[in-house]
C-alpha cells in the first residue's frame, strides 16, 4: 500500500497563472518505500510531507475618474490590506497595462514607493497617476509580493478597466430657414446633429418645446420623425415647420435625446458599416428625400392658405410724417434707429421739465403728445376713428431715462367722454402696453367716434428731460369665429310592406 499526504490542487480546478517576477513555489518532496519482503500483496509503505502558506494578503483596485476623457489624469488605488497575524515586509507593487497602453501616455507611482512594511490587520495604499493620451479601452493589472515575517513569499493580483472604448458625444445646431420672414408665411427650423464621439449612437432625435409665443404656430416636425443611428463622425438633420403669425423676435431651443449602442458594430472602427446600417440609413435617406420632395411641391403648387393675422399696424414709426403728432411746444419726435421692435426705426419722445418754463409753474406739468381729429395746421389726424373692430391697443416702449416714468395713456370721444390709464416704466427696460377695449366700454366711451389720443409723462419732479422710444403702435384682433358645421341630410324612401329605409343622399348646412 503507498500512502501519500500532500497538497495538491484538486484535478477539476485550474491552478491560479503564476505572474512574472512572483514568488516561487516550494517544490514537493519526494518519498519511496520497499516492500520488505517479496510475495505476492506484501505491503509497501512511502511517507511524504508538504506546506500549504495561505496568504495573508487582501487587495482592492480602484479608478478615478469612472469614464476619463482624453487629456484627463486617471488615478489608479490598489489598497494592499494584511489579514494576517504577522507583519508583512518587502511589499512591491507593480503596475501592467493588459490592453490599451498605446492610449495611455506618461505614468507616475506608486506611491509611497516600493520595499514598505504592513503590521497585522493593517493597510496600505498605492497610487499611480496616468494622463489619457487617446481614445480607446485601456485595462490595467496590478500586482503586489510581499514576504510573510518567519513564513514565507505570497503574492496577489487584480485587474479592472481604466478607460471604456470611447463614449458617444453629441454637437448639434439650429438653424431657421429662412432667418427673417412675414405673417403668414410658413418657415423651418432645421436641427443637425453630429456623432463626435467614439461610440455608436442610437434612438437620436431632437426637441423643439413649444413656444409660448403667440407670434408663431406649429405646424409639423421633426422630419424625419424615427430616431436615427449615428455611426462616429456621422451627422443627420431634422426639420420642423412653423408659422409666422405676427411681427417681433422668437427664439428656439431643441433639445436632442439618444442612447449609447454597445452592440456590434457599436464597438466597431468608424470604417466598419454592416449592410443592416446601409440600409437603414438608405431607407432614411429616401424617406427624408421624399418629405423634402413633397414638401417643396405642397410649398409651390398648393400653398397652404396663410393663417389669420392677429394683429393689424397703427402706426409703424417709420416716416416723417409719424412724428407729426401735437406737443403744444412741450415735447419733440424724432426717429431712433435704437430699440425698435418693428422695422427700421421708432419714435424717440423728450419731454420739457418746469426748469424749461420761463414762469415758475405752480401746479402738476404734465407734457404730452397727442393726435387729434380733425387734424388741426400739419398735424397727423387720429385716423381709424372706430376701434370697436378691435380687442386691445398695443404700444412698444422703452424708457430711455435713468428713472422711472408715469406714463398717462388717455382716449376723448366726439361727446367727450375720457378714458385714462396711468403705468409707471422701470428705468432703461421695455415695456409691452397694452389697453383693452372691454376696459375702456366699462368708462361708457364710445370706440366708434374717437376725438383724441394721448401719452403724457409727469415731469412735475423731474430735473432732466425724461426720454421714451415708442414702436409698433398696433391693434389686436378678435379670433377668426369657428366654421361652420354641417350635417348630412337623408331622404326617406318607403316601399310598400316593408317599413322605411334612410339613404344619405347630401349634405345640408345646420340650421342657425
Amino acid at each position: 500500500m503507498l500512502a501519500v499526504a500532500c497538497a495538491l490542487p484538486r484535478p477539476s480546478a485550474a491552478a491560479p497563472a503564476v505572474p512574472a517576477g512572483s514568488p516561487a513555489l516550494q517544490p514537493l518532496r519526494a518519498g519511496t518505500g520497499t516492500a520488505t519482503e517479496y510475495k505476492h500483496g506484501a505491503g509497501i509503505r512511502a511517507n511524504v510531507a508538504g506546506t500549504v502558506l495561505i496568504s495573508p494578503l487582501r487587495v482592492v483596485l480602484r479608478t478615478t475618474p469612472a469614464l476619463p476623457m482624453p487629456g484627463d489624469k486617471a488615478v489608479i488605488s490598489f489598497t494592499v490590506s494584511n489579514a494576517g497575524a504577522v507583519a508583512l515586509t518587502g511589499v512591491r507593487p507593480v503596475l501592467t497595462f493588459l490592453s490599451g497602453s498605446a492610449y495611455a501616455g506618461p505614468m507616475a507611482g506608486p506611491v509611497p514607493a516600493a520595499g514598505a512594511s504592513i503590521p497585522p490587520n493593517g493597510g496600505l495604499t498605492f497610487v499611480w497617476t496616468v494622463t489619457i493620451g487617446g481614445t480607446g479601452e485601456i485595462a490595467v493589472r496590478a500586482y503586489v509580493s510581499a514576504t510573510v515575517t518567519g513564513q514565507g513569499a505570497v503574492w496577489a493580483a487584480a485587474e479592472r478597466p481604466l478607460a471604456p472604448p470611447g463614449l458617444p458625444r453629441f454637437s448639434a445646431s439650429l438653424s431657421p430657414n429662412p432667418l427673417e420672414v412675414t405673417a403668414g408665411q410658413w418657415f423651418d427650423v432645421v436641427v443637425t446633429v453630429s456623432n463626435t464621439g467614439g461610440v455608436r449612437a442610437m434612438q437620436v432625435l431632437p426637441s423643439i418645446p413649444t413656444s409660448s409665443s403667440n407670434l408663431v404656430a406649429f405646424k409639423s416636425g421633426p422630419v424625419p420623425a424615427k430616431p436615427a443611428g449615428l455611426a462616429p463622425g456621422e451627422a443627420a438633420r431634422f426639420a420642423f415647420t412653423f408659422s409666422a403669425n405676427g411681427s417681433g423676435t422668437v427664439s428656439f431651443s431643441a433639445t436632442v435625446a439618444g442612447q449609447a449602442d454597445l452592440t456590434p458594430p457599436g464597438l466597431a472602427s468608424r470604417a466598419a458599416v454592416t449592410a443592416a446600417e446601409k440600409k437603414e440609413r438608405l431607407v432614411a435617406w429616401a424617406q427624408e428625400t421624399r418629405a423634402s420632395a413633397t414638401t417643396w411641391m405642397d410649398r409651390t403648387f398648393n400653398p397652404p392658405k396663410p393663417p389669420p393675422p392677429t394683429e393689424r399696424a397703427f402706426m409703424a414709426c417709420e416716416r416723417a410724417d409719424d412724428l407729426a403728432w401735437e406737443t403744444d411746444g412741450f415735447a419733440t419726435l424724432a426717429l431712433s434707429s435704437t430699440h425698435m421692435t418693428e422695422g427700421e426705426h421708432a419714435c424717440a419722445v423728450t419731454f420739457s421739465v418746469p426748469g424749461d418754463l420761463t414762469l415758475t409753474g405752480t401746479g402738476a406739468f404734465k407734457p404730452a403728445i397727442r393726435l387729434v381729429w380733425p387734424a388741426r395746421a400739419l398735424g397727423h389726424p387720429l385716423t381709424p376713428r372706430d376701434w370697436t373692430p378691435f380687442r386691445s391697443f398695443r404700444v412698444d416702449a422703452w424708457n430711455a431715462s435713468a428713472g422711472p416714468l408715469a406714463l398717462s395713456f388717455s382716449l376723448v370721444d366726439s361727446r367727450g367722454y375720457r378714458y385714462d390709464s396711468l403705468r409707471t416704466l422701470a428705468p432703461a427696460s421695455a415695456t409691452r402696453l397694452e389697453y383693452s377695449f372691454q376696459d375702456m366700454r366699462e368708462s361708457r366711451i364710445d370706440l366708434s367716434r374717437l376725438s383724441v389720443l394721448e401719452f403724457a409723462v409727469d415731469t412735475t419732479a423731474l430735473a432732466v428731460r425724461p426720454a421714451l422710444i415708442l414702436d409698433n403702435l398696433r391693434f389686436e384682433l378678435p379670433p377668426p369665429p369657428p366654421p361652420k358645421r354641417r350635417a348630412p341630410s337623408s331622404t326617406v324612401m318607403a316601399s310598400s310592406g316593408a317599413g322605411a329605409s334612410a339613404t344619405v343622399t347630401g349634405t345640408a348646412a345646420s340650421p342657425k
